[in-house]
């Protein structure tokens, strides 16, 4: 790269520039040199973006496994306290139909 600045200087030093303004030849690395560092800052600005998204797409998947484990159990909860209802409905509706039955045998 030295090398090739070296030869574009030598070959540039024949060349005549306007009065206050730098030539074509003048200009180009330092044109390819601006880009160079344009492309840098770019380059450095997606890997840190990246990293950014990579961390809160980490987060979001962490909190939906958590929430997802929170509702199995809330789910298993629910379904405990279901069966339990269940169980004591049949147990009172056993209760009602015998005293139903001690009713009417006492009333005949």
């Amino acid at each position: 790269e030295k090398e090739e600045e070296a030869k574009l200087k030598k070959a540039m030093a024949g060349v005549p520039a306007p009065k206050g303004e730098m030539s074509f030849f003048q200009k180009v690395p330092s044109k390819i040199k601006d880009l160079e560092i344009n492309q840098s800052l770019l380059q450095s600005y997606i890997q840190d973006i990246k990293k950014h998204y990579d961390e809160a797409f980490e987060d979001v998947q962490s909190e939906a496994k958590a929430s997802q484990k929170e509702l199995k159990e809330v789910g298993d909860r629910l379904k405990a306290s279901l069966t339990s209802l269940s169980d004591k409905l049949s147990q009172l509706q056993d209760a009602s139909a015998s005293l139903r039955q001690e009713r009417d045998q006492q009333a005949q």
